[in-house]
């Protein structure tokens, strides 16, 4: 497998294949992995000539801090040496996501077959509202907006407000 090009990140993406995971893995993924983690089984995926593809696995996991390809890669091997076919970085962790169940604008312009949000699984307190920053403008215009308030409101001290 080649490795990525970003080579050190704290959100990472890995497609595994079924038949090479541990037996009986959707029962032990949590003590396996460690890590929050969502992943979607895409099983009713079809190629280009709308035949079914080989069923997979799209796991996502996150790390408390940035961690290299290589230890990433050996957290996606836990759930079977020989499962994990690509293992990358997570550059924007919405649209991973949002891909798990190919609901993404470049999914429904190929066509994708959408899963349902409920194939959707989460684990260890995986918290996709937690990892979406903020931007800098969105903190600013919230700082404005809290600012236009406490002045509105002629809010004096922490009590009043």
């Amino acid at each position: 497998m080649a490795e990525n090009s970003i080579n050190k990140a704290r959100y990472w993406w890995a497609v595994l294949y079924p038949e090479n995971m541990v037996d009986g893995w959707e029962g032990k993924i949590a003590d396996l992995l460690q890590v929050p983690f969502a992943y979607c089984i895409h099983s009713a995926d079809t190629d280009s000539k709308s035949e079914h593809r080989k069923d997979h696995v799209h796991l996502i996991l996150v790390f408390p801090n940035t961690t290299t390809y290589k230890h990433a890669l050996n957290i996606f091997r836990l759930l079977g040496e020989k499962a994990v076919n690509t293992c990358k970085a997570c550059i924007n962790i919405r649209h991973c996501y949002d891909y798990l169940i190919h609901d993404t604008d470049s999914c429904r312009k190929e066509g994708k077959h959408l899963y349902s949000a409920d194939e959707r699984i989460c684990g260890n307190s995986f918290d996709i509202g937690a990892y979406e920053q903020i931007s800098t403008e969105e903190k600013q215009a919230m700082l404005q907006e809290l600012i236009a308030f406490i002045l509105d409101k002629r809010i004096m001290n922490m009590a009043d407000f």
